[in-house]
């Protein structure tokens, strides 16, 4: 049994606890995000790019989208599926190096001159002929673009020549590189990366992952340089763009070149996945043994893109092979985002004094009736997602008034539940005997008899006295004295 006291308590740390939750982990989420989005397509601005996380570091902004007047944009690739092989049309299944050969063979024969392999090459025990020959049918091709997952150990490994050819001094970026991931070495041991005209770009990073976010990593930091993701670099094929022409600005954006399209990218490189509108039509790798161009879509496409869909394939790979043309039509893009508009947050302190409020309230009149805390804290909500819609509106502020609609909320909640455990009743003293407290080794003394004096009853408080009747024998004794 609590005291209301301790139940104001109870419910004012519980709640403060649940609002500092909420503030440290509801910016920078999802559902934070689609409050902006939400506020920004009410206010007429559904035409413009959100970019930011939400934070103090990287607050949410609206940058207003143009139609990229330069490069127009490319098809799209060629999407080339190594799947299952159930009627083994290969010799092995993963496919052996002679397998890819063919493959390879037969893309260049449909006419297929530039080449992106996003499955990753690497065997343990090849036929040392098979490799060289499909090193040769690499060389062939007039671009060649090759992917490898990206890690950190603790012993760092000599960056490879393909991944250096499509990379970029870390001087050469502005902002702060040390939010950038940092990797060392490829996590595949025995891995193809082509000869010396092949560059390569990092598939998954271990310690992001891939698709695991709606957002997509696009470089990464290897010892003093900048490294690229592979989608990236197709892109970079497809529109016929040096790499040594991109521009970084971690936080801001990313331009792949004069004629490039502009990315907004955060402080860790990353941009932010659209969601898909449309699958691009695949076709598999053993169709190409005998088929011919009209397995794709007429103009042939300048690049094909060979993805790993295996069944074995490792839950990453999937997902990378899966979110890939996505995201090169998320950095394909023909829209590019002017300066943005950008909503500051409060200072810590004022929000965590706002977020405190609604906490201290809760606290207080935790113990008043369920009907009074209830639209109490109806009105306090309507109030603050009022606030949160002027702010945005009309000073540019990211008002935390949804965190505090939360948080009182919950306080809403958690003082309820409080309200059902028993409440101490107040002692109830015996005044009939009145005895000495013996515990602090004094004599005792003889008990203290209380006098108690009986209330008349009921029926004498109703009783009214009767004045003596008057005697009509002697008129002279009724008579006043003082009368003459």
């Amino acid at each position: 049994m609590i005291s209301p006291f301790q139940h104001r308590l109870w419910v004012l740390l519980f709640s403060a606890a649940t609002a500092y939750a909420a503030w440290k982990y509801v910016p920078s989420s999802k559902l934070d995000r689609k409050a902006f989005n939400a506020l920004a397509e009410i206010s007429g601005q559904s035409s413009t790019s959100v970019s930011g996380n939400g934070t103090h570091q990287s607050p949410w902004a609206l940058g207003e989208i143009r139609t990229r007047e330069k490069t127009p944009l490319p098809p799209d690739p060629a999407i080339i599926s190594l799947g299952d092989d159930p009627e083994n049309f290969f010799q092995s299944s993963p496919p052996a190096p002679i397998d890819l050969s063919v493959v390879l063979e037969n893309s260049q024969r449909i006419g297929l001159r530039k080449a992106a392999i996003a499955a990753v090459m690497a065997w343990e025990k090849a036929d040392p002929i098979a490799l060289v020959a499909l090193e040769k049918r690499l060389n062939s091709f007039d671009s060649l673009i090759l992917a490898a997952p990206l890690s950190r150990g603790a012993v760092p490994a000599v960056m490879p020549p393909a991944f250096r050819r499509a990379s970029l001094p870390l001087a050469a970026i502005q902002g702060n590189s040390n939010s950038l991931t940092t990797v060392n070495r490829i996590s595949i041991s025995e891995i193809i990366l082509g000869g010396e005209a092949a560059i390569a770009g990092f598939s998954i990073l271990e310690s992001v992952g891939f698709a695991q976010s709606e957002f997509l990593p696009l470089i990464a930091r290897w010892e003093d340089r900048v490294v690229f993701s592979f989608p990236l670099l197709v892109v970079l094929q497809q529109l016929n763009l040096p790499v040594e022409g991109v521009k970084i600005h971690l936080g801001e954006s990313i331009t792949l070149g004069p004629a490039g399209p502009t990315l907004k990218i955060d402080e860790f490189g990353q941009i932010l996945l659209p969601p898909e509108t449309k699958k691009l039509p695949q076709v598999s790798a053993q169709s190409l043994i005998d088929g011919d161009a009209n397995l794709f879509p007429s103009p042939l496409p300048e690049i094909f893109i060979l993805r790993d869909d295996q069944s074995a394939a490792e839950p990453e790979t999937r997902l990378f092979s899966e979110n890939l043309t996505l995201a090169i039509r998320a950095i394909a893009t023909d829209k590019n985002p002017d300066s943005p508009h950008v909503y500051q947050r409060l200072s810590q302190w004022r929000e965590l004094s706002l977020l405190g409020i609604p906490v201290v309230l809760l606290a207080i009149f935790s113990t008043q009736s369920f009907l009074l805390r209830f639209f109490g804290t109806m009105l306090f909500c309507a109030a603050c997602v009022g606030a949160q819609w002027f702010a945005f509106r009309d000073a540019s502020l990211w008002f935390p008034g949804l965190t505090m609609a939360g948080s009182a909320t919950v306080a809403l909640i958690i003082a309820t539940l409080f309200s059902f455990l028993p409440k101490k009743a107040p002692p109830v003293l015996d005044m009939t005997t009145v005895k000495p407290n013996q515990s602090a080794g004094v004599d005792a003394l003889p008990e203290i008899p209380v006098m108690q004096k009986e209330l008349p009853k009921a029926e004498s408080l109703r009783k009214v006295p009767t004045m003596p009747a008057l005697s009509t024998d002697n008129p002279k004794k009724n008579s006043s004295p003082n009368r003459p």
